[in-house]
């Protein structure tokens, strides 16, 4: 193992120690802390396995640490969604060039504060299919 590489997967270990810890006090957000760090010092197609295989190995204590207040109805409507926006959710990562989507992630990030700003101040910006239909275009027009 390189100097180099020790040295990054010791900095992505602080890294990860201080999104954890930030993300314990805000109450979630571990990944978006992540993602600029992941991509930082292993690269760009490195963030989705590596925040995939962290968050398996990181989530399950929480299935048993709350298992009595799992709203286990809620988790079977919710399941098939979740299913189908990762099969998407692959598809598309697949589908785009990797020099785009850190502006993609950025546009994305901006669009969703101010809708939030929007939503608490004016009861307006709804999501509904046409924003999805809108993003889902906008990623075709990036590909090759």
């Amino acid at each position: 193992m390189g100097r180099d590489l020790k040295l990054s997967i010791l900095l992505l270990t602080l890294s990860s120690f201080a999104s954890w810890f930030l993300s314990t006090l805000a109450g979630g957000g571990t990944p978006l802390l992540l993602v600029p760090a992941i991509a930082f010092f292993l690269g760009a197609p490195a963030v989705p396995p590596v925040l995939t295989i962290g968050m398996l190995l990181g989530h399950p204590q929480r299935v048993f640490l709350y298992w009595k207040e799992i709203n286990w109805l809620l988790m079977w409507w919710y399941l098939p969604g979740a299913v189908v926006g990762a099969i998407l959710g692959a598809f598309a990562f697949t589908q785009i060039q990797l020099n785009w989507l850190p502006i993609f992630l950025a546009v994305f990030l901006i669009i969703s504060a101010i809708a939030r700003v929007a939503m608490k101040k004016f009861g307006l910006f709804r999501y509904d299919l046409g924003i999805f239909c809108l993003l889902a275009l906008s990623l075709r027009l990036f590909q090759d």
